[in-house]
């Protein structure tokens, strides 16, 4: 939504139909899925013991930090040139070495470092954390975010094959508009019965966010004209959304929330290419524990 800038003792039904779908059950291990401004975030170690609270991030495919707060931590900033030996305009970075998530090692991360990310934070724009961890950092990997007992876990290694269940979505990575960035999207969501194809942004805190193109594919023109707002702070930089009450939100099969409220954009909202419909936020999930196999790419809800 930004322009730029689910155990074995628990799911032993959800370990069966793994089993029943000849899917391969990857060991997964992670840490505690923390609140930052009441968004989600993980902790991770770097191989030289540096420590950064990151806020996770799937409507982006770029990992991000201030670049003063880069410098600060001796992180070594790397300029891109081109042949020529001139900077070539692109974002400058860092790469994060042998960074871990708990026990479970990703390997080097590659962050871009941008001025103005730390003011964003103390303005209260952006969670507070170091920084944003964009989904690409799971690469290959099955990702688990149990809202329901705020554990984050991942893969132990990338994956070979498929591990989905009987029941999956297809996931997809579409950019959010030209040259914006790719987002995570998956179709298997509904609204009040209507199939939508959803963008998942962690960093929403709504629960569906119904944008202005599908609107009157899904019959919402009436329903769209009301006049609650709700301020978002997180989202494009801080966006005012209509808010109406009282839809059922749905999953598949599984009725996610019975009565909920939905929301529509204003003309601050910015809009995606109509490469999906609505997009998800973590008030639509916080009863369920998601899964996204980032090889295969599928999406599951358990």
């Amino acid at each position: 939504m930004r322009q730029r800038a689910c155990w074995k003792l628990l799911f032993p039904v959800l370990f069966a139909a793994w089993g029943s779908a000849g899917a391969q059950m990857p060991q997964l291990a992670g840490a505690t899925m923390l609140q930052c401004s009441g968004l989600p975030c993980v902790d991770l170690v770097t191989g030289s013991g540096k420590r950064l609270r990151m806020a996770i991030d799937t409507g982006d495919d770029a990992s991000i930090m201030d670049i003063s707060l880069a410098k600060k931590l001796g992180l070594g900033v790397t300029s891109p040139k081109g042949a020529d030996g001139k900077p070539t305009g692109e974002e400058d970075f860092v790469i994060l070495r042998h960074v871990k998530l708990g026990k479970v090692l990703l390997g080097d991360l590659k962050v871009s470092v941008l001025p103005g990310i730390s003011a964003r934070m103390a303005r209260d724009r952006m969670p507070a954390a170091n920084g944003l961890l964009a989904y690409t950092a799971f690469k290959d990997r099955l990702v688990e975010f149990d809202y329901r007992n705020r554990k984050l876990r991942v893969s132990t290694s990338a994956l070979t094959g498929p591990a989905c269940p009987h029941d999956c979505w297809t996931l997809s990575t579409p950019r959010f508009s030209r040259g914006g960035p790719e987002v995570l999207a998956a179709d298997g969501f509904s609204i009040d019965g209507h199939p939508v194809v959803a963008q998942f942004d962690t960093l929403f805190s709504g629960t569906m966010l119904v944008y202005a193109a599908a609107v009157n594919k899904l019959g919402l023109e009436k329903i769209a004209e009301t006049g609650q707002r709700q301020f978002f702070k997180y989202t494009d930089g801080g966006v005012d959304m209509l808010k109406a009450p009282g839809h059922v939100l749905a999953a598949g099969n599984r009725v996610l929330l019975k009565s909920a409220p939905v929301y529509f954009s204003t003309p601050t909202v910015h809009q995606p290419d109509e490469a999906f419909e609505v997009c998800v936020g973590q008030a639509l999930l916080k009863h369920s524990i998601l899964y996204i196999d980032l090889h295969s790419m599928n999406i599951w809800i358990a």
